[in-house]
C-alpha cells in the first residue's frame, strides 16, 4: 500500500467463507450455462438498424477474443486484492494490485493488452503503446495523444497482477513488491494504533486518511486561488465567492482517519471500523451532519424479529446545519 495513499483497501482470500465463494462459483457457472453475455448480446442487436448489426457483432467477436486470455474464475480466487486512491500532480489516481495464480495473471494481463489494443483501433485514436521489461516485470502503457493527466498502465510480476492509471504508479508499486522491507501506509501510527483496537482483517481491511486528503484539497487549491486573488481586487462577486469557497473548505475539513476490518465467524460476516475526527469538528458543517443527531434509545424495538438485516442512523441534525450555513452565507456572500 503505497504511502502516500489517502485511501486503501485490502482484500485477503478467507477459507472460513469457502461456503460463500462456492455459491459465487456457482452463480458463475450459471451465468456461463445460460449463455447470458450472447443472449444480452441478440437482444441489443435485435434493436440495432439491420444495417449495423453486422458491424455490432464483428464488435461483440473482436471484444470477446480480447479478453478470452482472463478467468473471471481466477480473480474470484484471488489471495489478495489491494486497492489505493493516490493524489499525483493534483489529480486523482487508482492503484489496483491481485496477487492470483501465475496462468491467472498473465492470462489478465494478456486480455488488458489486447483491450487496449482493441480500443485503439475501434477509437481511431492514435495511443501509443510501449512494452519494457523491468526488475523482472512486464510492463504495458498506454499514452493518450498531447498532455493527458493518465498513463494507464498493466503489470506482471510474477503471480501479481497490477493495474494503475499512471505508469509512476505502476512502477512504484513493483518497487515495492522487490523490496525487503517496503514502506506501507499501514506503517502510519495513526493507522496502526486504529487497527491494535479492531479485531483482525482476515477477510477485509480498509482506510482513509482524511487529513491527507484534505491537505491535498488545499494543495490543489492554491493556483486557483492566486488566480481568484488577482481578479478578486477587480470584481466582488470574485472575492465573495472566493471567501465562501474557502469557508466552505474548513467546514468540511473535519475527519482525521476512518479505519475498518472484516472479519469471518462460522456465516457471519462482521465489519467494525473507527472514525476519528479533527479537533473542533463538531462545531463544523461537517461535524453536524456526522454527529448532529440525538441517540437512538430502544432502537431495536423499531426492528422486526423476521428482519433478515437492518440499519440504525442517528441522522442529521438539519436545524444546526441550516443555522450554521446561513450564518456562513451571510457573512461571506451576503
Amino acid at each position: 500500500m503505497p504511502v502516500e495513499a489517502h485511501a486503501g483497501m485490502v482484500y485477503t482470500h478467507n477459507p472460513e467463507r469457502e461456503v460463500q465463494y462456492e455459491q459465487f462459483r456457482r452463480a458463475f457457472e450459471v451465468f456461463q450455462e445460460e449463455h447470458l453475455l450472447e443472449r444480452i448480446d441478440r437482444i441489443i442487436r435485435s434493436r440495432t438498424p439491420q444495417e449495423k448489426q453486422d458491424e455490432a457483432a464483428k464488435g461483440y467477436a473482436q471484444f470477446s477474443e480480447a479478453v478470452r486470455p482472463a478467468s473471471l474464475e481466477a480473480l474470484l480466487a484471488a489471495e489478495e486484492i489491494a486497492f489505493a486512491e493516490v493524489n499525483q500532480n493534483n489529480r486523482g489516481q487508482v492503484l489496483v494490485a491481485a496477487r492470483m495464480t501465475p496462468e491467472g495473471a498473465k492470462g489478465w494481463f494478456d486480455a488488458l493488452r489486447n483491450l487496449g489494443a482493441l480500443a485503439r483501433d475501434l477509437s481511431g485514436v492514435d495511443f501509443k503503446f510501449t512494452e519494457e521489461q523491468v526488475d523482472g516485470a512486464s510492463y504495458f502503457t498506454v499514452y493518450a495523444p498531447g498532455r493527458a493527466p493518465m498513463s494507464p498502465t498493466v503489470v506482471l510480476k510474477d503471480d501479481v497482477l497490477v493495474l494503475a492509471t499512471t505508469h509512476d504508479l505502476a512502477r512504484g508499486a513493483v518497487m515495492m513488491l522487490n523490496a525487503d522491507d517496503p514502506k506501507s501506509k499501514f506503517d502510519d501510527p495513526r493507522i496502526a494504533e486504529a487497527l491494535a483496537e479492531l479485531p483482525e482483517g482476515e477477510d477485509l481491511v480498509l482506510f482513509r486518511d482524511g487529513r491527507l486528503e484534505f491537505d491535498q484539497v488545499r494543495r490543489a487549491y492554491i493556483p486557483y486561488r492566486k488566480e481568484f486573488q488577482d481578479k478578486a481586487g477587480e470584481d466582488p462577486q470574485i472575492a465573495e465567492g472566493m471567501r465562501l469557497m474557502e469557508s466552505l473548505l474548513g467546514e468540511a475539513e473535519v475527519l482525521d482517519l476512518e479505519v475498518g476490518t472484516e472479519y469471518t465467524e462460522g456465516n457471519k460476516n462482521h465489519f467494525q471500523a473507527i472514525t476519528r475526527l479533527l479537533p473542533g469538528s463538531r462545531e463544523k458543517l461537517g461535524g453536524k451532519l456526522l454527529m448532529g443527531g440525538e441517540p437512538i434509545e430502544q432502537w431495536e424495538k423499531w426492528v422486526p424479529s423476521s428482519a433478515l438485516s437492518y440499519s440504525v442512523n442517528s441522522g442529521v441534525d438539519l436545524s444546526g446545519c441550516y443555522k450554521l450555513l446561513s450564518g456562513i452565507l451571510s457573512r461571506d456572500a451576503p
